[in-house]
């Protein structure tokens, strides 16, 4: 991989110390950062009663796109993407995805949602969404070059010892919100039927 065709990552809120062969992260805000999203994700779901397509008109009302295509996961998989979030991009990639969207003819993308043309999974809407707010809140992990270095980390398609440290720092930080999504949305759906049992003894009662 040619370092020289990535633009330098922004992670205002992490620093990376090189200690022997210890990589240590330090969050100076960043923990401050995810327990305000995470509260905050969590008053969103409650205000829209775990509702997806609210949810997803909430994201939408901020200038986020949202498709649905006929077979998404096999489309997007041939640009190596996955269904769900799809953060900046550039290139032949954005332009074959703004046209498999019918977004127009254009080498660059802005984040967007891509779903399968059918009924909204809630755990997939919950956990993307959940990456998308903390994007919006400005969560490091979300730059550009990060993102690229994720997507070419999940295909396997990277070499860990030719990343710079300011790459580094930046794949370390979106591995992190990957993994934050996945937990804060299992916590939520245990939030969801929770407060779903208290409805159903509240009318029972009635």
């Amino acid at each position: 991989m040619d370092n020289n065709k990535f633009h330098k990552s922004t992670n205002s809120t992490s620093k990376m110390i090189m200690s022997g062969t210890e990589t240590v992260i330090l969050n100076t805000q960043t923990k401050k950062m995810i327990e305000d999203v995470q509260c905050q994700i969590s008053e969103l779901f409650k205000k829209f009663d775990y509702d997806c397509i609210k949810i997803l008109k909430f994201a939408a009302s901020k200038g986020t796109m949202i498709y649905k295509l006929k077979d998404a996961s096999k489309k997007l998989r041939k640009l190596g993407l996955e269904e769900g979030l799809i953060f900046e991009l550039e290139g032949f990639q954005a332009l074959k995805l703004n046209l498999a969207v019918n977004a127009g003819f254009s080498f660059s993308t802005k984040p967007m949602f891509v779903f399968e043309d059918a009924p909204l999974a809630p755990f997939t809407v919950m956990h993307q969404f959940y990456k998308w707010y903390s994007y919006y809140k400005k969560l490091p992990g979300f730059d550009k070059v990060s993102q690229k270095l994720f997507r070419m980390s999940i295909l396997g398609n990277i070499n860990m010892s030719k990343l710079s440290l300011d790459e580094l720092t930046g794949l370390k930080e979106a591995i992190h919100r990957d993994q934050e999504a996945t937990d804060f949305t299992l916590a939520l759906i245990k939030e969801q039927e929770a407060a779903q049992k208290l409805k159903e003894n509240g009318d029972s009662k009635a």
